[in-house]
């Protein structure tokens, strides 16, 4: 900064006087940044002055913007620590910010008083409107400074207490002046868009503060893993009809927990009855799709026959991206005592057909007038099905039977299933070769995505052609003519899966760019589950040692020594109150406290007893230490105790 002025480069006191009326005027526009360094400790307000425009003399609190001159270059500098007395806070009103290391005084002011000095935004401006070009910069600061806008608008003197205003437009970040103002009149109040103020206040928010939901997972993944572990985890219960039906266990005891699955899961065509279960494994705990085939078949071919299906998902490191794993067959007698081939999938639990998600109807009911689906879409539907087929073909295979109901999706993620059951069950059609066989694949990979471009099943000619026609209407003639070299080739000339998806390899590249996109939104949400991890084992450590009843027969154990200090710093995060005694819910100071506590920060912090008898001074390292210490005495006891005399309560 130095051979500069402080000024910003807004400010010039020769300018023409401030006119409100101007098209250049925009008030709504000069919204608060909450993520602007307005001031950083131990640099002073000369730092401060060269803050971003929108940031500097301009603060909006309440939909009101004010307007400051900016501060003096001799203005002085803060300390980076600012001690923040109470009776600074009583004497001026003074809202002092959350320091690292110090406590945050709450408010002095009373909630309905502050709803009831709230100005709507488009009020303001219409005052400010009215003003014409009268009020020039140095007016407007006059009228401020005296406590008189026009409009009914009255703002206090400049704070004075540690973090005020010491000039108009320096101001220390987290400290939002309160403006009061009169009532609205019954014309002025007509009109005005209270739906839309009240979004526009949800949207803005203070300084050096974020939006709770900000530290969790988005409320849709929030509640997709709810419902999945929902279906992982259900049980019959013995009011369910099916309860003394099913057996309890399968396969020797190797499988458990069946649960039968809707019957959209059954819809496969087979020429064999079949059933489909949820199933949990002894062997690892997983959850898998137990299907269940009666008749007469045997084991040992249908092993012989899933095995290059197998070989798959091996090459795939685990399972391949979108086709549903096939991991064994065993034969059983554990229905009702009838011999059954039973076959083991992954099980994916949010995952439902095609035709359950777009809500298929029959094809002579009618079609729409428009395709219902984007393009964007289908092209990502095509490249997985062509990546799934690209798979299969090379080795000798055919999916067989591609239709609405064996392909899952999940958030536009799709997984073929029930791979291998034809070759299994010997339901091959005869006569037929594999390369015939492949062509029908891609023939159906068609007639699917028709299918969900139109909402109706597509499986012969006439439906054909009607999709065809409302096709033609809303999808590029790319995608349209692709379906129709397949659908109208003959065998012989029709390209393979890995000509299909290299004809359009430009439709991979965006493919790609979306996983990427999506991947790195995974990993964002993962990181914040993991920190919330972290905090967590720190939160079990201290229910495990605070107010614990007794231990080794000591019943003051966890209140003297290195527990007591846990049991106030247990305080000092979530029995907090302010003056009144009313709760301070602050999830932004346990997260705060609770990181330092991780990092064993060198920082101090002040810890009071409850009857305000002790004070004590200590560093989060200090206290990291002690709830280490305490809880490594609790493990090494409860070890002991299990070698011993088995598990007890302490």
């Amino acid at each position: 900064m130095s051979g500069q002025s402080s000024r910003p480069k807004s400010f010039n006191p020769k300018a023409k006087a401030f006119n409100p009326g101007a098209k250049a005027f925009n008030p709504s526009a000069a919204a608060f940044n909450p993520t602007a360094r307005a001031f950083e400790p131990g640099r002073g307000l000369q730092r401060a002055t060269s803050a971003p425009p929108g940031t500097l003399g301009k603060t909006k609190s309440n939909g009101i913007h004010s307007s400051a001159t900016p501060a003096a270059p001799s203005t002085p500098s803060f300390k980076p620590f600012l001690p923040q007395g109470a009776s600074a806070v009583r004497a001026t009103g003074y809202t002092a910010p959350k320091f690292s290391g110090g406590v945050g005084i709450p408010p002095t002011h009373d909630a309905k008083k502050q709803q009831q000095s709230f100005i709507p935004q488009g009020y303001m401006d219409a005052k400010m409107g009215q003003m014409g070009g009268q009020w020039g910069m140095q007016g407007m600061q006059g009228g401020m400074m005296q406590g008189g806008l026009q409009g009914g608008m009255r703002v206090p003197p400049m704070y004075a207490g540690p973090g005020g205003m010491t000039q108009m437009g320096a101001m220390h970040p987290g400290v939002v002046p309160q403006y009061e103002a009169e009532p609205m009149g019954t014309e002025e109040m007509e009109g005005f868009d209270w739906e839309r103020e009240r979004a526009e206040q949800k949207r803005i928010l203070l300084p050096l503060r974020r939006p709770v939901s900000s530290l969790f997972m988005p409320e849709n993944l929030v509640e997709r893993f709810t419902m999945e572990n929902q279906m992982l985890t259900a049980r019959l219960q013995p009011e369910h009809r099916d309860f003394y039906r099913l057996p309890m266990t399968v396969d020797h005891e190797r499988y458990h927990s069946l649960w039968p699955l809707p019957p959209e899961f059954d819809a496969t065509p087979t020429t064999y009855a079949a059933q489909c279960y949820k199933v949990t494994s002894t062997k690892d705990g997983l959850h898998y799709i137990l299907r269940r085939v009666t008749g007469n078949h045997s084991e040992k071919y249908a092993a012989k026959a899933i095995a290059p299906w197998i070989r798959i998902h091996q090459l795939a490191r685990g399972s391949h991206p979108n086709i549903v794993a096939v991991r064994t067959v065993f034969e059983s007698q554990d229905f009702d005592e009838v011999k059954s081939l039973c076959l083991i999938y992954d099980y994916h639990p949010s995952s439902i057909p095609l035709a359950a998600e777009y809500q298929m109807r029959d094809a002579k009911k009618g079609m729409p007038s428009r395709g219902v689906v984007s393009e964007q879409i289908l092209w990502s539907y095509l490249n997985q099905i062509l990546t799934a087929l690209t798979s299969v073909h090379p080795q000798g295979l055919a999916l067989m039977n591609i239709n609405p109901y064996r392909v899952l999706t999940q958030s536009h993620r799709l997984r073929i299933n029930f791979c291998g059951l034809s070759e299994a069950l010997q339901d091959i059609p005869r006569g037929m070769r594999v390369e015939e066989l492949q062509f029908n694949d891609l023939k159906d990979m068609c007639r699917v995505l028709m299918s969900v471009a139109c909402r109706c099943h597509v499986n012969d000619a006439n439906s054909e052609k009607a999709a065809f026609e409302v096709m033609s209407q809303s999808y590029s003639e790319d995608l349209v003519g692709l379906f129709k070299l397949i659908l109208f080739t003959p065998h012989k000339k029709l390209p393979t899966a890995w000509e299909i998806q290299s004809s359009v390899w430009h439709r991979l590249v965006d493919e790609l760019q979306n996983a990427y996109s999506h991947i790195d939104y995974l990993n964002n949400q993962l990181a914040k589950e993991h920190q919330n991890g972290r905090l967590f084992s720190l939160i079990a450590k201290l229910g495990f040692i605070n107010e614990r009843p007794e231990h080794r027969n000591n019943p003051k154990w966890s209140e003297t020594g290195d527990r007591y200090l846990c049991k106030l710093f247990r305080d000092f995060i979530f029995h907090t109150v302010d003056e009144s005694g009313r709760p301070q819910i602050d999830l932004g100071h346990v997260v705060s406290c609770l990181n330092k506590l991780d990092a064993a920060s060198a920082e101090k912090t002040l810890l009071t007893s409850r009857n305000q008898d002790s004070l004590l001074i200590v560093s989060y390292k200090e206290l990291n230490r002690c709830i280490t210490s305490a809880f490594q005495e609790l493990r090494d006891a409860a070890m002991a105790e299990v070698k011993t005399n088995g598990p007890r309560h302490s």
